[in-house]
C-alpha cells in the first residue's frame, strides 16, 4: 500500500497497469506452452490412429474382394469346361449371371463384375445378361486388360477414373479365346468413404505407384496432393498459411503400390486457442504501449482526474478492474469446455474403434487368432474382458402398438432406435457395442455377470414402445466366455428370432430350443389355392390362403412355421409358373417375400401380405400371359415326361417318335414354349423328384438316383451341378 502511495498518480497508474498486464502476458504463455502444442499434439496421434484404422479397413476389405474374386475366377474354368458363347445354355449364362451379381454386391465399392470372351466372336457377361461386342471395342479390350510378365492379376486405373480389378481366367488352353474377369470399383465411393471420418476443409487421395492419383475433399488440397504426392509418413505442412496435420501411408496391391493421403486443418482444434492467446498478446502489448504513452502524457499533468484517465485507456464509463479479470476467467472456461469436447471427441473414436474389431471378428478376420491371442486383441482395442463373460442380444422392431397409427419408417426413427439401444447399453452393462444395425433389426454384444440383462431388457422394452410405437423382440444367447464362438454365437442368435410367436406383444426369447416342430403341410388348401390362383377367382383365393395360414399354425403359433409352409408354397406356384412360360424375374422373390412376413406378428396381416404382394399379382400374371404362349402340343409331351421321367429310354428322339415329330422340330419348340431345352428340362423333373424323396424320404441315394434312370456317380455329379451341392448334403440341409 506504501508503494501505491509513492511518486504520484503517474506511479500508481503505472503499477495498477503493471498488475493488469502480467496476467494477460501470464495466460498468453501459458496457452501458447501448455495446451495449444500438447492439444495439436494429441489430436494429430488420435487422427493418425483414426486414418490408419479407416485405411487398414479400406486394405481388408480389398484384399477380402481380390480373395472372392481370384478364387471364383480360378473355379471358373473347372465348373464350366466347355467353352462359353453367347449361345450357351440360358441355365448356364444365367447362372454365371447371378453369381457375378453377387460378386458385385460383396462390397460396398464394387460398381460391376463383367466377364469379357475375347477371340472370333467376342461378347461379355454380367449381372444383367450378355452383351456383344465390335471389332473396335475388342481390340480396345485386349490392350486395356493385357496382363504383363504371365501374371493373372493386376489393378489398373481405366480411363473413366474408375478401378479395374483384371483377372486372366482362361490360362490352360492357348486355342480357346481369351476370358477375362473385370471387377470396377468406384474410387470416388471409397474415398467418399475415406473423407467421411475427416473434419471440414479437410482432404484426401490416393496415389498409384506415386504416378496417378486421385483425390476429394477441399480443392486447394487436392492441388497440393497432384503436384506433391510426397512419400509416406506424418508430418505437418504449411498450405496457403494454414498448418495441416499430413499422413500419408504405403500399401503393396498386386502389381502397384498406393499411397493414402489424408490432410487435416489443425486450426480445427487449436485455432480458437491459437487465436485468443495471439490477442492476449497483442492487447498486452497494446496496453504497455499505451501506459508508457500515458506516463509521458501524465508527466506534464499529473492532476488529470483518474475517472478521465480510466475513460481514455479502456473507453468505458463503468469500467472494473476486476471486469477484466472476469473476462479471463470466462474464456479459461470456454476453453476447459473445448478440452472436455475434444475428449469426448476421443472417447467416440476409442468407441469406434472397439466397434470395427468386433465387426471385423464377427466376419472372420481373426479366425487365425488363438483365444488367449484374440483376448489381448480385444483388450488393446479397449475391450475390458474381466466379466464372467458376454452375451448376444438380437433386437426385432416388429408391428406398430396400434395398426391404425400413420407411422413412417424414416431415418429419424432409425436414429432414434439406435441411440436408444447404445444409452441403455453404456448404462446397464459393463461394456458392449452394436455390431449390426439393419434398420429394424440390431445386433448387439455386451459384456455381463451371470443374469445382468433383465433391466435392460425392460428399460429398452419401455423406450421403443413409448416413442417407436411398435413392439419388440428380444433374443438373448446363453452366457459364453470363448470370443471365438462369437461369430457362430451371433449367427444363431439371429436365426432363432423365427422362434418368436405370431402375437401382437412384446417378446423375449432365452435359450430357446434348437428343434423346430415343423407344421404338418395343408396340401388340400394348396390345391384349391392353386385351381383359384389358375381360374382368377379372387374372392375364392384369399379364403383358401387364409385358411392355409390357419391350418399351419394350429399346433405351432411360431414363426418359423408359417415361414416353411410359406417356402414350400411358393415353390410349388413357381413351378406351375415356370411350366407356362412364366419367368421368376416378373413376380415377388421369395426371399424378399420372407423377409418381409418375418417383420409381420400378426396371422391375419400375413395373411393379407402374401395375398396381395404375390399370390393375386401372380393370378393376374397368369392370365395375362397363359393364354398367348400356350401350345397344346408341347404341353402334351410336357406331361409326357413328368410323367414318364423314370424311364431310361426317355430321350429327345424317343419322345419324337412317340408324338411323330421331327427331333428337330420338336427340340426348337419346346425351347420356344418352355424357354429350357428338352434335356434341361427332363433334369429339372428328375432333380425336382430327387430332392423331394431326399427329404420325405429314408431311401438310399444309390436307389434314388437308378429310380431316375442314373448310375449313382453321375447322379451325384450331375445334382450337384444344378443344386450346387451333393445329395448328401441337401438330405442334410433341408433335414
Amino acid at each position: 500500500m506504501k508503494l501505491l502511495k509513492k511518486g504520484g498518480l503517474q506511479r500508481r497508474i503505472q503499477l495498477m497497469s503493471l498488475w493488469i498486464v502480467l496476467p494477460l502476458l501470464v495466460v498468453a504463455l501459458v496457452l501458447h506452452a501448455y495446451v495449444s502444442g500438447p492439444l495439436q499434439k494429441s489430436y494429430r496421434q488420435a487422427n493418425n490412429q483414426q486414418i490408419a484404422g479407416v485405411v487398414d479397413n479400406i486394405n481388408q476389405q480389398l484384399s477380402q474382394l481380390e480373395i472372392s474374386l481370384s478364387v471364383w475366377g480360378q473355379s471358373y474354368e473347372n465348373r464350366f469346361s466347355e467353352q462359353i458363347t453367347a449361345d450357351t445354355a440360358y441355365q448356364t449364362l444365367n447362372q454365371i449371371s447371378e453369381e457375378l451379381f453377387y460378386l458385385a454386391n460383396s462390397s460396398n465399392y464394387v460398381s460391376n463384375v463383367r466377364i469379357y470372351s475375347l477371340g472370333k466372336d467376342p461378347f461379355g457377361l454380367e449381372s444383367g445378361g450378355t452383351f456383344q461386342l465390335s471389332e473396335k471395342q475388342q481390340k480396345k479390350a485386349l490392350k486395356d486388360f493385357k496382363i504383363a510378365d504371365n501374371k493373372l492379376y493386376r489393378w489398373q486405373i481405366a480411363e473413366n477414373g474408375h478401378l479395374d480389378f483384371v483377372q486372366n481366367i482362361n490360362t490352360n488352353n492357348p486355342d480357346t479365346p481369351l476370358v477375362y474377369l473385370v471387377a470396377t470399383l468406384d474410387a470416388k465411393s471409397m474415398l467418399k468413404y475415406f473423407n467421411a471420418t475427416q473434419v471440414p476443409n479437410s482432404g484426401v487421395g490416393i496415389a498409384f505407384d506415386k504416378g496417378t492419383i486421385i483425390t476429394a475433399g477441399d480443392s486447394a488440397l487436392r492441388t497440393y496432393l497432384k503436384e506433391n504426392t510426397p512419400a509416406a509418413g506424418s508430418w505437418v505442412e504449411r498450405i496457403n498459411g494454414e498448418e495441416y496435420s499430413v499422413m500419408a501411408r504405403e500399401n503393396a496391391r498386386l502389381n502397384q503400390t498406393w499411397t493414402f493421403y489424408s490432410l487435416v486443418p489443425l486450426k480445427a482444434v487449436t485455432g480458437p486457442i491459437t487465436h485468443l492467446a495471439n490477442v492476449l498478446l497483442i492487447l498486452s502489448t497494446i496496453f504497455i504501449a499505451g501506459v508508457l504513452v500515458l506516463s509521458l502524457y501524465l508527466a506534464g499533468k499529473q492532476y488529470q482526474p483518474i475517472q478521465q484517465t480510466m475513460e481514455r485507456l479502456f473507453g468505458d464509463d463503468n469500467w472494473q478492474a476486476e471486469d477484466e479479470l472476469q473476462f479471463l476467467v470466462d474464456r479459461w472456461n470456454q476453453m476447459d469446455q473445448e478440452k472436455d469436447k475434444l475428449e469426448r471427441q476421443t472417447l467416440r473414436l476409442q468407441d469406434s474403434a472397439k466397434r470395427q474389431v468386433m465387426q471385423q471378428l464377427v466376419e472372420g478376420y481373426y479366425g487365425y487368432l488363438q483365444e488367449v491371442e484374440l483376448r489381448q486383441h480385444l483388450i488393446q482395442k479397449g475391450w475390458d474382458v474381466n466379466y464372467q463373460g458376454y452375451r448376444i442380444l438380437f433386437i426385432q422392431v416388429n408391428e406398430l402398438i396400434t395398426p391404425q397409427q400413420a407411422v413412417q419408417e424414416d431415418h429419424y426413427t432409425f436414429f432414434a432406435i439406435e441411440n436408444i439401444v447404445n444409452d441403455l447399453t453404456s448404462m446397464y452393462f459393463a461394456d458392449g457395442t452394436i455390431l449390426a444395425f439393419d434398420q429394424m433389426q440390431i445386433t448387439l454384444v455386451a459384456m455381463m455377470d451371470d443374469l445382468e440383462y433383465q433391466e435392460f431388457v425392460t428399460a429398452l422394452t419401455k423406450q421403443i414402445n413409448s416413442v417407436i410405437r411398435r413392439h419388440l423382440t428380444i433374443v438373448i444367447s446363453p452366457l459364453e466366455n470363448q470370443f471365438r464362438l462369437i461369430p457362430d454365437l451371433v449367427e444363431e442368435t439371429q436365426r432363432l428370432i423365427t422362434h418368436q410367436h405370431l402375437l401382437l406383444e412384446n417378446q423375449v426369447l432365452v435359450e430357446e430350443t434348437r428343434d423346430k416342430q415343423l407344421p404338418k403341410y395343408p396340401v388340400t388348401q394348396e390345391k384349391l389355392m392353386i385351381t383359384a390362383l389358375k381360374s382368377s377367382y379372387q374372392e375364392e383365393l384369399y379364403n383358401s390362403t387364409a385358411a392355409f395360414i390357419k391350418q399351419a399354425l394350429v399346433k405351432n403359433d411360431r414363426q418359423y412355421a408359417v415361414l416353411f409352409v410359406i417356402n414350400r408354397l411358393y415353390d410349388q406356384v413357381e413351378y406351375e409358373l415356370s411350366e407356362s412360360g412364366i419367368v421368376s424375374s416378373e413376380y415377388l422373390g421369395k426371399t424378399v417375400l420372407l423377409e418381409r412376413i418375418q417383420r409381420i406378428l400378426n396371422p391375419e396381416q400375413v395373411t393379407d401380405f402374401l395375398f396381395q404382394h404375390f399370390l393375386k399379382p401372380v393370378s393376374l400374371l397368369w392370365q395375362e400371359k397363359v393364354s398367348n404362349s400356350f401350345n397344346e402340343t408341347i404341353q402334351e409331351v410336357a406331361n409326357y415326361m413328368q410323367k414318364e421321367f423314370t424311364n431310361e429310354q426317355m430321350s429327345l428322339e424317343y419322345v419324337a417318335d412317340q408324338f411323330e415329330l421331327d427331333p428337330i422340330f420338336l427340340s426348337k419348340e419346346f425351347k420356344r414354349v418352355k424357354h429350357v431345352t428338352f434335356i434341361d428340362y427332363l433334369t429339372n423333373i428328375r432333380i425336382a423328384e430327387a430332392k423331394r424323396l431326399l427329404v420325405e424320404t429314408n431311401q438310399q441315394i444309390s436307389s434314388i438316383a437308378e429310380s431316375m434312370g442314373y448310375n449313382p456317380s453321375y447322379f451325384n455329379r450331375l445334382f450337384k451341378k444344378v443344386t450346387g451341392m451333393t445329395p448328401g448334403q441337401y438330405r442334410k440341409g433341408r433335414g
